[in-house]
């Protein structure tokens, strides 16, 4: 047991107050990935983070170092010093570069030239890594407890976007760190923090970073779970595209006849009967009509693949409000996702206060239905088909997208909706976008929502230790002349491109959506029996009572291209952080016992490996 365990424990706690304010001066910067300006490679909010952090360690004695703003990292020097003579216990003294000491064996004094002392391993040798990240996932609108960078403090816990990814974490380790610091607790090697920027968005702050420095003996990252995670699932991000040039551009590609000449779409009425309408407003109204075809408009859901999307909008055009309400209830009832509809009023703006009858207008603005304008001649045209323009929007629960059967994936749940629409065969028939209804139906059959482990796709996969195979699908971009999107696979040992891109790509294929050919990234194992791991351990054991084993994870963190790395806190098992999701928030008792628990295993990696 670490015999500095009594002072630690006391210095940390006495300087709660002090954490909890360095923490919130993290979380107040919005530190989201933003737009890439000289000097500041992941926009102006991670390198404000950096400046902050760089300060706290500056102020907290490590010897700190910006590296162009990709990371900024903090040293704590080795203090032993090893002397080279057994006898330099014996001096008396020393003066220009001789000693006098005592000769224990002779019983006599004897004057000696005097040895150099071998500095400590400050510079030379460094015994750990300590990752954590300062970059943050995007936030929603619809936080609760307080907003997203307004950090708050309600009973035992800190509210606020980073304080359990990675903000609070970090500022764990930054004072284990300074307790080790300030009471002079000896250290045979050093450590360092290295705190990044873009742990979120594919860490090319890390890929910077390590194309200058070398990796330390050992890492560990405080971006997971305790007790120790020493097997990271591999990982398959996906982007995919398919093209839909026949997409109808006109009221002649979509009546399959001239607007000036005899109109009969769906259910509307000849041109004799438009008499009174100039050419102009007809030709107009011809427009209008084309966009009464029953489809989809638009579809976006999901701004970053390693995230279950929360949120969905769909556009549907030509369909009446009850029939995609009646859809969106059945939907809710296999998804538990919720549907808002809400229709395009005369301003062009979408509410959902007001109700559409069967010719597509407001009952309020036209009781008499004799307008003679565009859209009024559309609706004599078109006849009981005009529904004019709906907005749904889906309403789920963002995760992670290594848990997604944590989260209510609102892409997939929207996909299904479409489905629902489709098998009452709401959609038009023979329409020219009906290319890009079959790629969404065929993204819902290959995508369900209550497929989160790739068994619909044939890459299904579990291995005893690493768990089994998990599937997001992430990002989607729908418009009538094209498609794109991403998913987020996580692999257990034993997945590699054969048994699990090759028939993703082919399934896509096949319904003509190609897949970009993107190297997967392959899991990742230290043994777990390691003395690094068995340290880690017992640290751990030693704080909670409890005899931790090494876990697996399918969260990729910053150690997965690293040889000797593992993840090390600061999350629990029983506790639902709302990592990515609204209302993040830290335990601060975990917080404090974090910080005692690195500040140990520190103490003893850097004196035992």
């Amino acid at each position: 047991m670490n015999e500095y365990k009594e002072k630690i424990d006391s210095y940390i706690d006495s300087k709660k107050e002090k954490m909890l304010e360095d923490l919130k001066t993290l979380v107040r910067i919005n530190s989201q990935k933003g737009t890439a300006k000289e000097g500041m490679p992941f926009g102006e909010g991670p390198a404000a983070a950096l400046s902050a952090a760089q300060e706290m360690m500056r102020q907290y004695g490590l010897s700190v170092r910006n590296y162009e703003n990709y990371v900024v990292t903090g040293d704590l020097k080795a203090t032993d010093q090893t002397r080279e003579d057994p006898m330099d216990d014996d001096i008396i003294c020393s003066m220009g570069g001789y000693s006098l000491q005592l000769d224990a064996s002779a019983s006599k004094t004897v004057l000696q030239p005097e040895k150099k002392k071998k500095e400590a391993a400050a510079d030379s040798e460094k015994g750990l890594d300590i990752l954590a990240h300062l970059d943050v996932v995007p936030v929603t609108e619809d936080w609760t407890v307080t907003q997203p960078f307004e950090p708050k403090i309600v009973d035992d816990r800190i509210y606020g976007r980073g304080t359990a990814d990675d903000k609070g974490p970090a500022i764990a380790a930054l004072y284990a760190l300074r307790a080790i610091h300030d009471l002079g607790i000896p250290m045979k090697k050093g450590v360092r923090l290295i705190l990044g920027s873009d742990e979120e968005c594919g860490s090319g702050d890390l890929k910077y970073y390590y194309g200058i420095e070398k990796e330390a003996p050992y890492t560990f990252t405080p971006d997971a779970d305790f007790p120790v995670i020493n097997i990271e699932k591999g990982r398959l991000e996906a982007h995919f595209h398919a093209e839909f040039p026949d997409a109808a551009t006109s009221v002649s590609e979509a009546m399959g006849t001239s607007a000036s000449d005899d109109m009969q779409a769906k259910g509307g009425v000849r041109k004799s009967e438009a008499e009174g309408t100039d050419s102009g407003a007809l030709s107009e109204a011809a427009s209008v009509c084309e966009a009464s075809r029953a489809r989809v408009l638009s579809f976006q859901s999901g701004d970053k693949a390693n995230v279950v999307p929360g949120r969905a909008v769909l556009e549907l055009e030509g369909l009446s409000e009850e029939t995609v309400r009646r859809a969106a209830d059945e939907a809710t009832g296999e998804t538990g996702v919720v549907f808002e509809i809400e229709k395009l009023d005369d301003a062009g703006s979408f509410s959902g206060n007001d109700t559409v009858d069967n010719y597509g207008e407001n009952k309020k603005a036209n009781p008499d239905n004799s307008d003679r304008s565009a859209s009024g001649t559309a609706n004599q045209i078109c006849g009981e088909n005009m529904y004019g323009t709906l907005r749904v929007n889906a309403r789920g629960q963002a995760a992670h997208a290594s848990t997604p059967q944590e989260g209510k994936n609102a892409l997939t749940a929207t996909l299904r909706l479409i489905k629902k629409l489709a098998d009452e065969k709401a959609f038009s028939s023979g329409d020219t976008d009906a290319a890009g209804l079959d790629a969404l139906l065929a993204l819902e059959s290959l995508f369900p929502y209550e497929d989160t482990c790739g068994k619909t796709l044939g890459i299904y996969r579990e291995e005893e230790q690493s768990g089994e195979v998990t599937l997001c699908f992430s990002i989607l971009d729908y418009r009538p002349d094209h498609v794109s999107g991403a998913f987020d696979a996580r692999l257990p040992i034993g997945c590699d491109e054969e048994n699990t891109k090759l028939p993703v790509m082919k399934a896509l294929a096949e319904h003509g959506i190609r897949m970009e050919d993107v190297p997967m990234t392959r899991p990742h194992c230290v043994p777990g029996d390691s003395d690094f791991v068995k340290i880690l351990l017992e640290s751990y054991e030693t704080y909670t009572g409890i005899k931790g084993q090494p876990l697996s994870t399918g969260g990729g963190t910053y150690v997965h291209g690293l040889e000797r790395g593992v993840a090390f806190g600061c999350m629990t098992p029983d506790v639902d952080n709302h990592m990515h999701g609204d209302d993040e928030f830290m335990v601060i008792d975990t917080l404090m016992t974090s910080a005692k628990i690195f500040a140990d295993a520190i103490v003893r990696i850097c004196n035992e490996l």
